[in-house]
């Protein structure tokens, strides 16, 4: 088991990580990645692989897919901040429980 600091850190590296990620991707974004995007098919019927290249190539949509990559980045990022933040809120409320200091 991790304690309190380990715990901690490791959610404020994985923060960090995930900010620098949506970082990259803002700045791809903002300098014209939806056109630098393509689709590549993973498929063993080449036919199939063949037709769904070409129609993506024919319109893909770049700038949806960097939408809604751009969304779950910011998602991953604010689960990774309430972590933290329940995880520091944990202690505080132990800590600080109203009965805690209580005399009887």
């Amino acid at each position: 088991m991790q304690t309190y600091s380990q715990e901690m850190l490791a959610l404020s590296k994985q923060a960090a990580e995930r900010e620098q990620d949506l970082l990259i991707l803002n700045q791809f974004i903002a300098r014209g990645g939806q056109f630098r995007l393509h689709l590549s098919v993973d498929h063993p019927d080449q036919l199939v692989k063949d037709t769904v290249e070409r129609l993506a190539a024919d319109g893909f949509p770049g700038d949806k897919v960097l939408q809604i990559m751009v969304r779950r980045a910011e998602i991953a990022l604010t689960d990774t901040k309430e972590r933290a933040f329940q995880r520091a809120a944990a202690d505080i409320m132990v800590v600080g429980h109203p009965d805690a200091g209580a005399s009887a």
